[in-house]
């Protein structure tokens, strides 16, 4: 006959061996921007700003918004100078373009909008950490959407909006500005957008799926941290 272990000193065995491994773990490292001041700038995702909330969460910054719903890259040029404080922020996200392609705007003015936008923001606050979000995929409702175009359809100019997320990649890349391709890992594309944003407009993350961006958003900050010499 097999003699048994006792199930109480099992379990108390097996709860040392656990506490022991729990000691033994390294505590996980407090985020370097917990405190940080962020400013996000953009168009009408930044003013519903259902991702905000998620990344201050997860990262313990200190957001203010500077949205402005319907603008391309072309009009922000024209109102980025409100960050400018005498306070300098630790991070600024720049998350627009959806509108300097679906407003049919050319690719230039939003190059040249985005290019006035860094210099000001460069020179102003040499230290700080920029950081450019693409456009999402889009599946807006009153757009030619044929599926042999990936379901984003020309603009009136026959541009894709896939054209514009280069043009943005490239200013970026120009600049050493980290940026963050929502186009290609958003998660949002023909045929879920409509499902994941907000009344299904097929543009706007919802507020259940806002935070899922505003954790892919805080997973690629985290990679960075605040320039403070």
């Amino acid at each position: 006959m097999n003699q048994q272990t006792p199930f109480f000193p099992a379990a108390a065995l097996f709860l040392c061996v656990c506490l022991l491994f729990a000691f033994a773990l390294p505590a996980r490292a407090e985020s370097p921007w917990k405190g940080a001041t962020w400013y996000a700038f953009g168009d009408s995702i930044t003013s519903l700003g259902y991702y905000i909330d998620q990344v201050d969460e997860e990262l313990g910054t200190v957001s203010f918004k500077y949205d402005h719903s319907g603008f391309s890259y072309a009009q922000l040029a024209g109102v980025y100078r409100e960050m400018i404080t005498d306070s300098a922020p630790d991070l600024i996200t720049l998350f627009a373009g959806t509108n300097d392609f679906g407003h049919s705007g050319t690719i230039e003015d939003m190059e040249a909008g985005l290019r006035t936008i860094l210099d000001g923001l460069y020179t102003a606050y040499p230290r700080v950490q920029i950081v450019i979000i693409t456009p999402l995929q889009r599946n807006f409702d009153h757009e030619s959407k044929p599926i042999e175009t990936g379901g984003l359809g020309p603009n009136e100019l026959g541009k894709y909006l896939i054209d514009y997320v280069r043009a943005i990649r490239a200013i970026a890349e120009e600049y050493g500005t980290p940026c963050l391709d929502l186009y290609s890992c958003g998660g949002i594309n023909l045929l879920n957008a409509r499902e994941k944003t907000m009344n299904g407009d097929g543009l706007h993350p919802s507020i259940t799926y806002g935070p899922v961006i505003g954790h892919i958003i805080a997973q690629f900050i985290s990679g960075y941290a605040p320039y403070n010499p």
